[in-house]
């Protein structure tokens, strides 16, 4: 029952310091899979890989794609997460690329004309 104390209490507004969803980072990073460096056994090492990868680092299967991997751009803080990662993951299930960092973008896609 709704008392006429309940009544005339002002009704508290969202805090607007409260956490909210994160922005997303500007791309600063190129990641490039080099499948050269493992040669034949690239698609294992991409797949163990992959099984493992965290829901937070969704943006990157492209990057270790057992058949087809593909450069990706990201953030500076995505591609240090995945870096920390991929450096704590058991040899076997490495896989070798290259991180760039951007300092023009250009072309398309965000990535950058040669």
């Amino acid at each position: 029952m709704l008392t006429p104390r309940r009544l005339a209490r002002p009704r508290r507004e969202p805090n607007p310091s409260a956490p909210t969803a994160p922005a997303p980072e500007p791309v600063s990073h190129l990641l490039r899979p080099r499948p050269e460096d493992l040669g034949a056994s690239w698609p294992a090492h991409a797949h163990r890989c992959r099984q493992e990868l965290p829901a937070e680092l969704a943006w990157a299967p492209p990057l270790i794609d057992p058949e087809h991997p593909q450069a990706v751009v990201c953030g500076h803080g995505q591609a240090c997460r995945l870096i920390v990662w991929h450096h704590h993951l058991p040899t076997y299930q490495h896989v070798s690329f290259t991180c760039q960092r951007l300092s023009g973008i250009t072309g398309p896609a965000g990535l950058p004309e040669r």
